[in-house]
């Protein structure tokens, strides 16, 4: 991370530590809505240290949270492991292994379940789609029923603008 990215996370902590609610700005209150149940009292905010993926803890009573810091001018992409993910599906929306799996091959596209086929069988969406359209309904299907609250999660965690 730049230098400009560590002075960004002293800001933000700058910005919320030992503060109260109604004293963060409009873009740091609706952070605090929407990851706290009750966002009354003192807040701490502090640096966490390590190794850790998060950068900043957000505390309010009993109830803590933690963020990672991005700063940045162009797009950028960050994927993450597709199983942790499962994971989170199959706990939080019941999705269960049929699911997964076709999750697995669409994600993987070279007609494995882990990635360690061919790279030269690998198979665009578009030419996934036209291999296997049962299983993109099948998808498509399951989706159907949680992408409201899943584009509220990602909503939360990919656009909160802190500043500005």
């Amino acid at each position: 991370m730049s230098f400009s990215g560590f002075e960004n996370e002293n800001k933000i902590i700058e910005a919320l530590n030992g503060k109260e609610f109604n004293e963060l700005n409009s873009n740091l209150q609706q952070l605090i809505k929407d990851s706290f149940s009750s966002y009354h009292g003192n807040i701490e905010a502090i640096k966490q240290a390590g190794q850790n993926k998060s950068d900043l803890k957000i505390i309010i009573g009993n109830e803590s949270h933690t963020y990672s810091i991005k700063k940045g001018t162009g797009n950028s992409i960050h994927q993450e492991p597709i199983e942790p993910f499962l994971e989170f599906l199959a706990q939080n929306y019941g999705i269960d292994e049929e699911i997964k799996d076709n999750l697995r091959l669409f994600i993987w596209g070279d007609n494995t379940l882990d990635g360690k086929g061919n790279i030269s069988d690998r198979l665009s969406a578009p030419q996934f789609k036209k291999a296997y359209p049962q299983i993109i309904d099948a998808i498509q299907n399951a989706f159907n029923h949680i992408k409201t609250s899943l584009i509220k999660i990602f909503d939360r965690g990919c656009t909160i603008q802190l500043f500005g």
